[in-house]
């Protein structure tokens, strides 16, 4: 019976330590920016490679914040949206009052018939002084050879030459006549464009996607052109503007990936340097650097997060934080010497990846219990 006993214990123990050789061995020894895995029940404590950062604190905004404003001076007719709306290119956020430009562009309309009806008159006019010229120019040419020849009376050669110049007065004032109604019809045309471009003013909208952020007029208002209206943001299009210090912009390049931290979440995202000032602001002494990142529905403009740059890379003797004991203040571990178990003090540092810094207490190789796994 005893022997039967003694069996069990040593293949459970063969068993125990067999499963803890297998995790200890698939242990992500130099890679910390994904979650640990399972822990074995014994972990030996070892020392890793963890990169330190520099945080560069910033501000999540978006690409874009376009503020609209009419272009012309109307009365505000129609809000259509709200702070928080999310509006699509082309959608229409205001309508202003169009009655009076409506009425200006139907009488330019009525004006431009009255001027191509002009026209029509003056072309007729101009047939019937070209008719005239052709019939009076030859008889003042006949009279003058008659009156050469001693044919003709003087009386008869100014009559003749009286008739054709009078002729030739009316066709050239129909010709300036038919010019003149012309740059007056070309003229209307142009308002009648303009107009109806204004017209096209009065409905305010959206130049692309994005959200409303303030609106500033109500129906009712008058709107100018140096007067805002709405306040858009590319919701779904953001950046996180930080401030690297001088000393570390070499290390930041255009097109380079850097973690981020937003604290409010509790989580890292990744952003790519887009922009970077190509000047230092002098009273920082850093640049502003501008990271294109991915939106999220927990992700807002304004949101206080940091750009983590690498800058150098330290050995720490770590274990996992399920290792560690807190009793107040104090933090202990289990180790695990002989099958022995015997509580040590320790004194931490930083928690890296659900793995915590131990600066005194442990050495390298020693072995600890993890204190969530039942003994």
């Amino acid at each position: 019976m005893k022997t039967v006993t003694g069996l069990r214990k040593k293949n459970s123990f063969v068993s125990l330590a067999f499963l803890a050789a297998l995790t200890l061995l698939s242990w992500p020894g130099l890679d910390l920016t994904a979650p640990a895995a399972q822990e074995p029940d014994v972990f030996e404590a070892k020392k890793f490679q963890v990169t330190n950062y520099y945080q560069a604190a910033g501000t999540i905004r978006p690409w874009q914040e376009p503020v609209l404003s009419a272009q012309v001076q109307a009365r505000v007719k129609e809000v259509l949206v709200a702070p928080g709306d999310m509006v699509e290119a082309g959608d229409l956020l205001i309508r202003l009052d169009q009655d009076e430009f409506k009425s200006r562009l139907e009488q330019a309309r009525l004006d431009l018939e009255g001027a191509q009806a002009s026209i029509q008159r003056i072309r007729r006019e101009i047939d019937q002084a070209g008719a005239l010229l052709e019939e009076t120019g030859p008889q003042f040419e006949r009279m003058k050879r008659l009156h050469g020849q001693d044919v003709a009376t003087r009386q008869e050669l100014d009559q003749a030459a009286s008739k054709y110049f009078q002729a030739r007065a009316g066709h050239e004032q129909a010709l300036m006549a038919l010019q003149e109604a012309a740059y007056s019809r070309d003229a209307l045309q142009e308002k009648i464009s303009e107009l109806q471009v204004v017209l096209d003013y009065t409905r305010i909208q959206a130049p692309a996607r994005a959200q409303v952020v303030r609106k500033m007029v109500d129906a009712g208002d008058l709107a100018a052109p140096d007067k805002p209206l709405l306040k858009l943001q590319t919701r779904h299009l953001l950046r996180l503007e930080a401030h690297v210090p001088e000393r570390l912009i070499s290390r930041v390049s255009l097109g380079d990936v850097f973690d981020i931290r937003v604290d409010a979440l509790d989580k890292k995202i990744s952003g790519r340097a887009a922009e970077i000032d190509p000047a230092a602001q002098a009273d920082s002494r850093s640049f502003l650097v501008k990271l294109g990142i991915e939106a999220g529905p927990d992700l807002y403009p304004g949101m206080f997060a940091r750009m983590l740059i690498p800058v150098e890379t330290e050995e720490m003797l770590m274990v996992p934080e399920s290792a560690v004991r807190m009793i107040g203040q104090l933090a202990t571990v289990q180790v695990v010497e002989n099958q022995q178990k015997q509580t040590r003090h320790v004194r931490l540092g930083r928690t890296v990846n659900q793995r915590v810094e131990v600066l005194s207490g442990l050495s390298a190789g020693e072995k600890v219990k993890l204190q969530h796994l039942s003994p």
